[in-house]
C-alpha cells in the first residue's frame, strides 16, 4: 500500500487527492488536454500531477536520489493505493518497482522490509520537492540537479557497479 504522512502536500499537488477512486482511473495515462467550453485551461492545470501514485513515484526517485528518508518512526496517516492496482506497463509503477529493488538490494532485505524504506524515500522526496518548488515549477532545474554523475554516483554508493551487481 502507498502510504503517506503528507497528504497536505500531496492536496496541493495532485489534481485528485483523495484517497481512492475505485474504477473512474482504468485508463491512467490518458494525456488529453483538459480545457473548459472556452477553450482555456481548467483549473487542473493548477496541479503537477494528475494522480497521487505519480508525486509517490517522482518523491521516491527525488529521496532516493539525495539519500535522504524521513524519521524510522514517521507516521504514515493516509492510505493512497495499492501499487498491485496500477497497470505492470505504467511508467510509475515501473519506478515505484525498480526503486523497491534497488532498495532492496542496497539495504539487503526483504521486499517488504525495502518497501517501508521506500515510503520513507518518498515522503523526504515530496517533502524537498514541497520545499523547493514555488508557483512556477521547474522540472528543468530538478532534471538539471539530478544529473547522470549524481545518479552513477548514487547508484555506485548503493548498489556498486555492474560488475558487483550482475543483473537486477
Amino acid at each position: 500500500m502507498i502510504k503517506t504522512g503528507k497528504q497536505h502536500i500531496y492536496i496541493r499537488y495532485v489534481e485528485r487527492a483523495e484517497a481512492s477512486r475505485g474504477d473512474e482511473d482504468a485508463d491512467d495515462e490518458a494525456d488529453e488536454e483538459d480545457t473548459g467550453s472556452d477553450g482555456e485551461p481548467s483549473a487542473s492545470d493548477n496541479y503537477f500531477f494528475k494522480y497521487q501514485y505519480e508525486l509517490f513515484s517522482f518523491g521516491a526517485i527525488l529521496g532516493f536520489l539525495h539519500d535522504e528518508k524521513v524519521d524510522a518512526d514517521a507516521a504514515y496517516g493516509q492510505d493512497i493505493r495499492r501499487v498491485e492496482d496500477i497497470s505492470d506497463d505504467n511508467k510509475h509503477r515501473q519506478t515505484i518497482d525498480f526503486i523497491t529493488k534497488v532498495v532492496q538490494l542496497e539495504e539487503g532485505m526483504e521486499e517488504d522490509d525495502a518497501w517501508e524504506e521506500v515510503l520513507r524515500y518518498a515522503d523526504a522526496g515530496v517533502a524537498r520537492f514541497d520545499e523547493e518548488t514555488d508557483d512556477d515549477l521547474d522540472f528543468v532545474r530538478f532534471v538539471e540537479d539530478a544529473s547522470e554523475d549524481l545518479w552513477r554516483e548514487r547508484f555506485t554508493d548503493a548498489i556498486g557497479t555492474p560488475g558487483d551487481v550482475g543483473t537486477l
